[in-house]
């Protein structure tokens, strides 16, 4: 459809590349951008942090490291930032309330 409007107007048309890992049906910068935007990192950071152990929570530099791995290149202080906008503590509070919910 973007194509044929580009055509009719005699105009250029940009197509994203999405990788090897292109969902279905993406077709354009708003679906690369709900692939690779910060919400798909927040989700990615919320996976990672559900997914700890007690004895091994992960601090900011260790879900960098992580995230990049998945193709996410952030800095700690972005992390951090989504962490803390989708309500999860810090590896220290995250520690203490995984400690006690093993208690109770």
């Amino acid at each position: 459809m973007a194509t044929e409007a580009a055509r009719s107007v005699g105009g250029m048309l940009a197509i994203p590349d999405f990788g090897a890992d292109r969902l279905e049906g993406a077709t354009d910068f708003n679906d690369m951008a709900q692939t690779r935007g910060a919400e798909a990192v927040k989700a990615q950071i919320r996976a990672l942090c559900d997914a700890e152990d007690a004895g091994d929570i992960l601090s900011d530099d260790q879900l960098v490291d992580l995230l990049r791995e998945k193709g996410f290149d952030l800095a700690r202080r972005t992390v951090a930032k989504y962490r803390e906008a989708i309500g999860i503590g810090s590896s220290v509070q995250r520690r203490r309330q995984k400690k006690l919910a093993r208690v109770a």
